[in-house]
């Protein structure tokens, strides 16, 4: 479970804000494209929701969000250059708050 204190840091440190919503924890990076890019951890009884915040982070390919989006026509910018720069902002901002929380 995430503490009011690694939320904050978060916060502060990064340009990620972290809501929790009860049952998940919501999970927003803001980005120079201003994509909404947000994510969702549930929480569970079994699992450590830090340790599958981190996995998310570690996980997440810059390269391939960028491809998911190229041409999609909702609103992305048509350079790919564009997109595979705010890809690699995202990822940045996800690799700071995995570096928070370990």
């Amino acid at each position: 479970m995430l503490t009011k204190k690694q939320i904050n840091l978060i916060e502060k440190e990064s340009n990620v804000t972290v809501n929790d919503e009860g049952n998940y924890y919501s999970i927003y990076v803001d980005n120079p494209c201003g994509e909404d890019f947000t994510f969702e951890i549930r929480k569970t009884k079994n699992k450590d929701d830090v340790e599958e915040i981190i996995s998310y982070c570690d996980n997440f390919d810059a390269d391939e969000h960028a491809v998911l989006w190229y041409g999609a026509n909702r609103g992305e910018p048509s350079s790919l250059r564009d997109l595979l720069d705010n890809s690699e902002s995202i990822a940045e901002s996800l690799n700071q708050m995995a570096s928070i929380l370990r």
